[in-house]
């Protein structure tokens, strides 16, 4: 027996957030908002969609915009999106920050996901998208700074990261001796809320 207490895990039906980075155990079972969304065998169910938009603005501060090129966009800025595949089949994918773009001509832009995965996406491709122009500022939540002890310089294999709250890039925030501490560090409120785009910073 231990006496230690396990991390906090979201039950699939009442997870409302997006996946921790790097997939721990907890989500093993996760449906994304990705997925409850493109259950129209396999395209954008409409009215879902909708739905996904009135809650999560109850939060955030979703915006559409219209799409002609990425002028509106700028570094930080998170990102939705929906898009047509080539097979004709309208997704939406639930994006990320923008830590890169296309400066001269406004056709591009490069996504980080919750994941720490990457992709470019050409405004060509981009049928509908919403913008979250600043993640500091949160509706219906007073705002409370959100601190992290600066890590010291060695890493060990078990390390948290979270996007820079301006670039989107990734930064250590902790080292672990185990699995367990780590993922205990990531179920904080703080860190979740950092996770989620709340604006975030060291102190030393």
């Amino acid at each position: 027996m231990t006496d230690e207490k396990s991390p906090k895990v979201w039950k699939v039906e009442k997870n409302p957030r997006d996946p921790l980075p790097g997939g721990d155990e907890g989500y093993a079972a996760y449906t994304s908002f990705q997925k409850l969304i493109n259950i129209n065998n396999g395209e954008v169910d409409e009215e879902k969609l909708q739905e996904h938009f009135e809650q999560q603005s109850l939060i955030y501060n979703w915006e559409e915009i219209v799409v002609t090129d990425f002028s509106e966009l700028k570094l930080g800025d998170r990102v939705r999106y929906t898009r047509f595949t080539e097979d004709g089949k309208k997704k939406f994918v639930t994006g990320g920050w923008i830590i890169s773009m296309d400066d001269d001509f406004h056709e591009y832009i490069v996504i980080k996901h919750h994941s720490h995965t990457n992709w470019s996406l050409n405004v060509k491709d981009v049928e509908r998208l919403w913008v979250v122009r600043n993640m500091g500022q949160k509706r219906n939540r007073k705002p409370t700074e959100i601190t992290f002890k600066r890590p010291s310089d060695e890493e060990t294999k078990h390390n948290s990261f979270l996007p820079h709250p301006e670039t989107g890039e990734d930064v250590r925030v902790g080292s672990f001796r185990d699995s367990f501490n780590k993922r205990r560090f990531e179920s904080t409120d703080k860190f979740q809320r950092a996770q989620d785009g709340e604006y975030w910073r060291f102190i030393d």
